[in-house]
């Protein structure tokens, strides 16, 4: 049996990525390269152009259940956008207790998530951080100019996080 420090924790929370086309797949794994872990507990769903609300139910539904089979109860589903159908789809699985959903996924939250997700089994929190995150991802780069005096200077400077 190896040591126990090397053996990796099962994480407490499966993180669900849901989108038309591949772009769950290709945000999952940007964040793979770039956390350089294999988010084994990430799981992408990515819906066909011409797929409904019915076929991203029975998708979404079928990662969370191989997931509940695994032993992790507690998942965090990111969609595209706020109202298409994966999100639509998705708001139906949403429980307070087990499943969470935030609209409007993009690469810094997905790389956080990569980060803490397997960290904590608190799913509010981890929703909230994740929000932020996102969120404080986003500039407008002539604002930063007008703050800083000169893109390279707002290269070095990172926006602190809350």
């Amino acid at each position: 049996m190896p040591p126990e420090s090397s053996i990796s924790p099962k994480p407490a929370i499966h993180v669900v990525l849901v989108s038309h086309g591949r772009l769950a797949e290709e945000l999952v794994e940007a964040a793979r390269k770039i956390t350089g872990s294999p988010l084994e507990h990430f799981e992408s769903v990515c819906l066909d152009w011409s797929e409904g609300k019915r076929e991203a139910l029975e998708q979404i539904e079928a990662a969370l259940r191989r997931q509940a089979d695994a032993g992790v109860h507690k998942a965090l589903i990111l969609a595209d956008l706020f109202g298409d159908t994966p999100c639509k789809a998705a708001m139906s699985f949403v429980d307070r207790d087990r499943v969470e959903l935030i609209s409007g996924v993009n690469l810094p939250m997905v790389v956080k998530l990569g980060c803490l997700s397997s960290q904590t089994d608190d799913l509010p929190s981890l929703a909230e951080m994740a929000t932020r995150k996102a969120q404080n991802a986003i500039r407008i780069g002539s604002r930063l100019l007008d703050r800083e005096g000169s893109a390279a200077e707002a290269g070095d400077r990172p926006p602190s996080e809350s």
